[in-house]
């Protein structure tokens, strides 16, 4: 099994905090929203204490396992994803809950633990089932909508300009030979090549911090603010969805008759940032530096290249980076010449990859290739 990274992480900790302030909210309504006497005769404090640390418990359980379902469940959807998390959330909820309470309040005597453990659980599952129905659905439908809303979406929501100037690294990311796997696969199947790319792509994406600008058909379009760690993330991006193609070449064989594979173009400039559209708000980039990044990915096929970037990039990479010069050209559309460099990377002394660990063992890396 993966081990977490940052973005997991993130959804346990919004589960553990969301989930110990639902069980107190629920445990103040029974005690005073309807009058519902506090059987078990422990004080308030030590009741909401309880219910606080249990809650942080169980939410940090929730959303482990609802990482785990993420992963083998890839493609289940939402209505689907809610009924599975509130029957798992349940089961294990008033399973963690009838445990944890006993320990945590050991100074009170069995009778009162009892009463306490009635009180929350077995006169009220009914009430806890829906509320967990209501807070399970808040949860994923935030979830959710986190995936189809861009943080510059948000961020230009409450701005107070119209459009703004920024310095922007943009890569535009195509798959190669993309007419003839759609005419050989067809619509169904070509769509779920795609999906599955860049499903593959959203991990490496998530790690190197890159912004999704759009998609188009079979391309997509990342940006990063402008800095030498960003530059190196936008290289790092192709690298690693690169391999990670490569690591699942076996999967894509056996479904698609193919091993995909991606050309990208990367350029950094000056645009204006704006909101536009009175139909549906949306973030879009004007300016030069994003219709060059365009046309340096157009002459990657012509070059034989499957990365392409300007020369102002080449300077920020770290050593490992080796850059080789193609010349200048003249883009498409374009009135200036520009240098372009294509870019391979040989692994750091302190990177091992995984390829190389596994490699003697075979029959691993055959099974690990096939999912």
């Amino acid at each position: 099994m993966r081990s977490y990274n940052k973005k997991d992480i993130k959804w346990i900790s919004v589960n553990a905090i969301t989930w110990s302030l639902s069980k107190q909210l629920f445990l103040a309504i029974q005690l005073w929203g309807v009058g519902r006497a506090n059987t078990a005769q422990l004080p308030a404090s030590l009741l909401f204490t309880v219910i606080a640390l249990t809650g942080l418990l169980e939410g940090t359980v929730f959303g482990c396992l609802d990482v785990i379902l993420d992963r083998v469940f890839k493609k289940i959807r939402f209505t689907g994803r809610v009924i599975i998390n509130v029957c798992i959330n349940l089961g294990v909820g008033l399973l963690l809950t009838t445990l944890l309470l006993p320990p945590m309040v050991g100074s009170v005597v069995i009778n009162e633990v009892a009463a306490l453990s009635t009180l929350l659980v077995t006169s009220n599952v009914l009430i806890i089932a829906i509320y967990m129905l209501l807070v399970t659905f808040l949860l994923q439908f935030s979830k959710v909508a986190a995936m189809w809303i861009q943080t510059h979406d948000i961020r230009q929501l409450f701005s107070s300009d119209e459009q703004v100037e920024e310095d922007r690294i943009f890569m535009f990311l195509d798959m190669k030979s993309s007419t003839s796997h759609a005419e050989s696969l067809g619509p169904a199947r070509y769509s779920m090549l795609i999906r599955d790319c860049f499903s593959d792509m959203s991990e490496a994406a998530g790690r190197n911090k890159a912004e999704l600008y759009q998609y188009v058909g079979d391309e997509v379009v990342f940006t990063w603010k402008t800095s030498d760690e960003n530059i190196e993330r936008s290289i790092q991006l192709y690298f690693e969805f690169k391999e990670a193609l490569n690591n699942r070449s076996m999967y894509y064989m056996k479904h698609y008759g193919i091993i995909p594979e991606f050309k990208a173009g990367i350029h950094q400039g000056k645009v204006i940032r704006a909101c536009v559209s009175s139909i549906r708000k949306a973030t879009a980039y004007h300016g030069d530096a994003i219709n060059t990044a365009s046309r340096i990915q157009d002459k990657c096929n012509a070059l034989s290249c499957g990365l392409l970037i300007s020369s102002g990039l080449r300077k920020a990479l770290p050593e490992y980076y080796k850059t080789f010069r193609k010349g200048h050209f003249q883009l498409r559309g374009k009135h200036e010449v520009i240098e372009l460099f294509t870019v391979k990377r040989t692994e750091p002394e302190s990177i091992i990859p995984l390829q190389s660990i596994m490699a003697g063992n075979r029959t691993f890396r055959v099974w690990l290739n096939m999912f």
